[in-house]
């Protein structure tokens, strides 16, 4: 019959909904918990905390900031003249290359950093005097590419 159907829906809602209320109320509890006990870290483990965090903020600022600099620095210097671009090639492209490859977290976790070492690894590119300025893009991503290769290899040699 209808009616007898309609109040068991109805009774498996309501223990749905206490289900999962109950389930709630725990989290939430175990949560405060968890935070409770982030809260009461013994004098070690906060001086310890106090220290990472700080170290945090220095390379947070040496990436997002000096390093964002150096990089724009560079370009500056390229696109001054390119005689003076052709001449810093030597000092600054290893470097650029390695950032542009670089599969670091810290370089994931700035996301304009892969893409300012690109940019500026074209404009060391659009330098060189044998290679027309049009194929600076092709040149960069070509050695990019070349790079990640030995870093691989690299790497497969040093964990075999």
């Amino acid at each position: 019959d209808f009616g007898a159907e309609f109040e068991e829906e109805e009774w498996e809602r309501q223990i749905k909904k206490e289900l999962a209320a109950k389930k709630q109320k725990e989290a939430s509890k175990s949560a405060s918990t968890a935070a409770l006990k982030a809260t009461n870290l013994s004098p070690e483990e906060k001086k310890l905390l106090d220290k990472q965090t700080e170290e945090r903020k220095r390379l947070i600022g040496l990436l997002d900031g000096d390093f964002l600099r150096a990089l724009c620095a560079i370009r500056c210097l390229c696109l001054s003249d390119i005689e003076v671009g052709n001449k810093c090639l030597p000092t600054f492209s290893s470097t650029v290359i390695s950032a542009v490859v670089s599969e670091s977290d810290a370089f994931a976790s700035v996301a304009k950093l892969k893409t300012d070492s690109f940019e500026t690894l074209r404009t060391l590119a659009s330098c060189v005097y044998e290679i027309d300025e049009t194929h600076a893009a092709t040149l960069a991503r070509a050695l990019s590419i070349c790079h990640n290769k030995d870093m691989r290899k690299k790497s497969s040699v040093e964990k075999g």
